[in-house]
């Protein structure tokens, strides 16, 4: 079993922008300080400390975050290369 945080957008930019509020709600939670998910927007303006920053990033390592282009393949990727069987 394999479990991958994975967003799809139109393209690679669009899918990190979608996941922004995601990144943000990770670090709120692992902070003690939960919140309402919120906007793409509100989520890019939001600046990082470096701790928060590593966070996000650990959460965030081996996700698959890209258009529809890639996100299939890397989705495969990951599986064959964790050894995961459906």
């Amino acid at each position: 079993m394999l479990a991958v945080t994975a967003v799809c957008g139109a393209d690679d930019e669009d899918a990190r922008r979608l996941a922004a509020p995601i990144r943000l709600a990770i670090v709120r939670s692992r902070t003690g300080r939960r919140a309402p998910i919120v906007s793409p927007d509100e989520a890019l303006a939001y600046a990082f400390s470096p701790a928060e920053q590593a966070i996000a990033d650990e959460f965030f390592t081996g996700a698959v975050i890209c258009g529809p282009a890639a996100v299939a393949d890397r989705l495969i990727a990951t599986a064959r290369e964790t050894g995961a069987r459906s």
